[in-house]
């Protein structure tokens, strides 16, 4: 009899497969997926200082500086003095990158839609309620 796989494991797998799918599909277009993560996260909120860059995306310091300086001599990213605050550096989308952030997204969409393929509405409806709990419930864990 095999053992039941807890839900955190279910989920991580899950999670990993997504990831997995997203970063061959971001190859296949020629984008490293670090780019990826960094061309969303301002295509959401354009105008990120460097170091919420790396808090955000749970990424060192050194290697968001190396990664935004590779971005910006492809032209995805331009980065500026803070007007209110010259020690930090606020990192914008170019129009390239913005063109690319919109690709990432379809590429997001079209793998949802796969991930969710004969998944009914109301299961879904139900699977996002439990995830908001379970996210919920983990809220006051983070600052233990």
């Amino acid at each position: 009899m095999e053992k039941e796989i807890p839900i955190s494991l279910l989920m991580h797998f899950c999670s990993k497969k997504f990831k997995n799918v997203i970063r061959n599909k971001c190859d296949l277009i020629g984008l490293n997926s670090t780019y990826s993560d960094i061309i969303m996260l301002l295509g959401r909120n354009n105008g990120v200082s460097q170091n919420d860059i790396c808090e955000k995306l749970h990424l060192a310091k050194p290697t968001v500086s190396l990664t935004l300086r590779n971005m910006e001599s492809l032209n995805l990213i331009e980065k500026n003095q803070d007007l209110n605050d010259s020690r930090k550096t606020i990192v914008t989308l170019t129009t390239e990158g913005i063109n690319i952030d919109n690709k990432i997204r379809n590429l997001f969409k079209e793998t949802e839609n796969e991930m969710i393929n004969n998944i009914n509405s109301d299961e879904l409806t139900m699977f996002k309620k439990i995830l908001n709990k379970m996210t919920e419930n983990l809220e006051g864990e983070q600052n233990v």
